[in-house]
């Protein structure tokens, strides 16, 4: 398998290459962030996908992908990777093996595995796609990255903090990328909103708000959304948090309330089933962020919510659902931020409201596994950081502890930001 370095791919995993100390005669943070700055130009800013990536048109070598995890998410995920002419995914795995023997049908994939474990040992692939339920990301993360695997999870990358820091670690060890999901920095409306806040068309930004909220379980979920290692904030919240960060830089503290409010439901599986499931985490959440820059924002997010549309139906959805506000203007997400459809924009020099930035140019909410299998071939620095995706898992822990403790919680991860120059 080819390494970053041997492919002369430099790109940020989690922010940092080599997460060496001063004085050892390493590289520093801070040094290697200031190089990347002077020597490397932005890449994949919420454009669409080049299908002609750079390694594409020099040889046809193509990034071999395996998927484990083949439920609901595998739908969206393998069709859009199959849909790039850079992608060729080789195996699919799922503990319950059917699922995986039903995409591989559908979807023309030659090997299916029952285990992580066989499928590592199998058929060689470069890039781990993790789609298993959110309390197994961490160790299939881990083992992706162990076996020298580059590795995209869904989110969260992980359930702590310290298990987030482990495999940031292991994958600047093993010289191989790691990013978490969700991939919101890279839409055209998360850039238009950068840009316009860069440029100063609000004056000086005060606060911030944002909401995803939906009653899925009533239709359709996993009994995993409700227990030890799911909740809300896990599932939904995390959009807004990457969204929120991403625009308004990183959380310097937090404060938070998260309650239950249906204390047992049932739910109707993908294979049809009716079960009861305990909620045991996050159904309820407010999240309240102060950012680093003195801006305040907060996350409304539940899985009680009841919205008009079925949330993965719901690519229309015109109401806003992130606003951000100054002393000289707002500016306001229409759509969700995994599936914009544009920013109206007001300010003082011109308060009628303008609508702006309505192509996707491609943008989906599963597109970042093939937009990262592109940055591995052309070298492109992706702007998706498991540092990032670090800092939100620190911030969704520290809402849950500051409605226990009842205090502040500070946040001490950081990560690259601004996202654009």
């Amino acid at each position: 398998m080819r390494s970053l370095k041997d492919s002369s791919i430099f790109f940020i995993i989690g922010g940092i290459l080599m997460n060496e100390t001063p004085g050892t005669g390493g590289e520093t943070r801070r040094s290697f962030m200031q190089r990347m700055a002077a020597t490397s130009a932005l890449a994949l800013t919420g454009m669409a996908i080049e299908a002609d990536a750079a390694g594409y048109r020099q040889g046809g070598r193509r990034i071999k992908v395996g998927v484990i995890g083949c439920g609901s998410v595998s739908w969206k995920y393998i069709p859009e990777m199959q849909s790039r002419p850079f992608i060729e995914i080789v195996s699919a795995c799922d503990l319950i093996v059917e699922r995986a023997r039903a995409r591989a049908k559908d979807y023309g994939i030659p090997n299916v595995y029952s285990n992580i474990e066989d499928m590592l040992a199998g058929a060689e692939f470069e890039l781990l796609v993790n789609l298993t339920s959110m309390p197994a990301h961490y160790k299939v993360n881990k083992r992706g990255l162990e076996a020298g695997r580059h590795v995209w999870s869904e989110k969260p990358l992980a359930n702590t903090v310290a298990e987030g820091r482990e495999l940031l670690d292991l994958a600047g060890q093993k010289n191989v990328g790691f990013w978490g999901a969700p991939c919101t920095v890279i839409s055209p409306q998360f850039r238009f909103m950068a840009e316009s806040l860069a440029q100063g068309r609000l004056g000086r930004v005060c606060a911030a708000r944002a909401i995803y909220g939906h009653n899925g379980w009533k239709w359709l979920w996993a009994p995993e959304f409700f227990q030890a290692g799911g909740g809300c904030l896990y599932d939904l919240g995390v959009y807004n948090i990457i969204t929120l960060t991403g625009l308004l830089g990183p959380a310097k503290r937090v404060a938070g309330f998260w309650n239950i409010v249906h204390p047992e439901i049932t739910v109707t599986t993908h294979e049809n089933e009716k079960v009861k499931v305990k909620v045991e985490t996050d159904e309820n959440a407010m999240l309240m962020i102060e950012h680093e820059k003195g801006v305040f924002s907060h996350v409304m997010t539940g899985f009680s919510f009841f919205d008009q549309a079925k949330p993965h139906d719901a690519l229309g959805e015109d109401r806003y659902t992130i606003e951000i506000i100054g002393d000289a203007g707002v500016m306001s997400l229409a759509g969700y931020d995994w599936g914009p459809v544009a920013v109206d924009l007001a300010t003082q020099d011109n308060p009628q409201t303008m609508r702006y930035c309505t192509d996707l140019k491609g943008y989906q909410w599963q597109i970042g596994a093939s937009y990262v299998a592109e940055c591995l071939l052309s070298g492109k620095t992706p702007l998706v950081t498991a540092e990032q995706a670090l800092h939100a898992v620190e911030i969704m822990q520290a809402c849950r502890e500051s409605c226990r403790s009842g205090k502040y919680i500070d946040i001490t991860t950081r990560f690259k930001w601004p996202l654009f120059a």
